[in-house]
């Protein structure tokens, strides 16, 4: 390639898009006890999907009076149920973790939000929802998306501020222009209707990565929505929960897309193909 021959810029990490990381996550307003965490564990059974279950655990290390009762190190009652899924170099692919108080799902490998949320609700939430919802509503939700962008190590010119959006408002103002590296957090809630509160967290970062023989340049953008239910209720129809329980994600879902619309440029939406 000529010297002279013009670099491609800033891409999505991944070609056609730019995920690096998504997490769906519902929360309970109670955590299950030790014998509803076995019924749990019976229900979900095996998940093709994600091959690899465990159970999660924990430790304790006791401070002030009557520590030296307590054998520092002491493993308690398990925290929850694990399962996952590696690829051949042992790198993880998903995982889902059931703690007693809620259930959450983060894929390195986003399958696109059809498989992800059909996944979630026909092989995960129609197994577990039963042994939660007996004991307790959801009082919040969560739905993350993580978006990279990179630069070749050897284009040392291409700028990145042009992946992203100009004037954009959940980015500081201050940061825009700068030669160096930055970080721009923004957070703030917002009323959703009469019965939810979103948080709605913006971060932005410009940083050095490196590769395997080099560093490159990235623009990574989190966008994270948490639901927070300001009046819950205790649910009587399990199917009819699960029904809203998928609108409620799928709307999390449009909203996260267009934040993410509100941070990159014009030019990088249509690259990742965002809203088609």
């Amino acid at each position: 390639m000529s010297s002279q021959a013009k670099t491609p810029g800033f891409t999505p990490v991944h070609g056609g898009h730019a995920v690096e990381q998504a997490i769906v996550a519902v929360r309970f307003g109670t955590e299950l006890a030790d014998l509803d965490l076995s019924d749990l564990r019976g229900s979900m059974g095996i998940l093709n999907e994600l091959p690899k279950r465990s159970t999660l655990t924990g430790f304790t290390v006791a401070v002030g009076p009557g520590a030296l009762a307590h054998r520092p190190g002491q493993i308690e009652a398990p925290l929850g149920i694990a399962y996952s899924r590696h690829d051949a170099s042992g790198e993880l692919e998903a995982e889902l973790q059931l703690e007693r108080g809620a259930i959450t799902y983060r894929t390195t490998r986003y399958p696109g939000w059809a498989n992800l949320i059909g996944f979630l609700r026909e092989q995960v939430l129609a197994r577990a929802l039963p042994t939660y919802l007996k004991l307790a509503p959801i009082t919040s939700y969560l739905v993350a998306y993580t978006d990279k962008f990179v630069c070749d190590p050897l284009d040392l010119t291409s700028s990145a501020f042009d992946v992203l959006r100009p004037n954009s408002r959940y980015i500081c103002p201050y940061i825009y222009g700068l030669p160096d590296y930055w970080h721009s957090h923004s957070g703030a809630f917002e009323r959703i209707d009469s019965r939810t509160k979103r948080l709605v967290n913006v971060n932005v970062d410009y940083r050095p990565e490196r590769t395997e023989d080099a560093v490159r340049r990235a623009i990574v953008a989190v966008v994270a929505l948490t639901d927070i239910l300001t009046d819950v209720v205790a649910v009587s129809d399990v199917s009819r929960e699960l029904e809203l329980i998928a609108t409620r994600l799928d709307g999390m879902h449009t909203d996260a897309k267009r934040l993410v619309g509100d941070v990159i440029a014009d030019d990088m939406i249509n690259r990742i193909a965002l809203h088609g």
